[in-house]
């Protein structure tokens, strides 16, 4: 073989080698930006679907304050609404966290765990409440029936706020503007 046929093949192995290279780097990029979209979405849409439901329950809780509604009325929706929220925890606490999202992770289970506290306290108001007609108890139900319904409204405004966060952390920022281009 002559010198120049070796020279072609040498600087076409290198050429393949160096495209190898560049490839399997994109592909990492790629990854690593639909990985941490994915974990934005999944987060943003439990604290959405999280909200729907919270959103339900304070009108209810609220027309059960001014005694427009029952309070044995809404035990049912209270019980789905706290086994939503108690799955909804559960699927965060089994996400896996990209690097830079743990403060949003940890703030919108931070916010589940909220939330299933204030359905806990309404829950057992309205039983107090269907159970008792007079005295010391009904107004501790009813203080924690107020307690409970501001925490959820408290709850359901950061959960907006991580949601927005969250699929903020979706898109591709500084470290995924190549797989945006690619």
């Amino acid at each position: 073989m002559s010198l120049g046929v070796l020279l072609l093949v040498g600087a076409g192995a290198f050429i393949a080698g160096a495209l190898l290279l560049a490839i399997r780097r994109a592909a990492r990029v790629l990854y690593r930006a639909r990985r941490r979209g994915d974990f934005g979405l999944a987060l943003g849409r439990i604290g959405r679907e999280v909200t729907v439901e919270l959103e339900v329950v304070l009108g209810r809780v609220d027309a059960v304050r001014r005694d427009q509604l029952a309070p044995a009325e809404i035990v049912t929706l209270l019980v789905q609404t706290a086994d939503t929220v108690g799955s909804a925890g559960q699927r965060v606490k089994t996400m896996a966290v990209p690097s830079g999202g743990a403060a949003v992770h940890d703030a919108v289970g931070h916010e589940l765990l909220r939330a299933s506290s204030a359905l806990e306290a309404i829950l057992d108001a309205c039983i107090a409440l269907e159970g008792t007609t007079q005295g010391d108890r009904v107004t501790r139900a009813r203080k924690s029936l107020q307690w409970g319904h501001l925490n959820l409204v408290r709850v359901r405004e950061s959960l907006m706020g991580h949601a927005a966060e969250a699929e903020a952390f979706a898109t591709p920022g500084k470290q995924g503007w190549r797989a945006s281009r690619i």
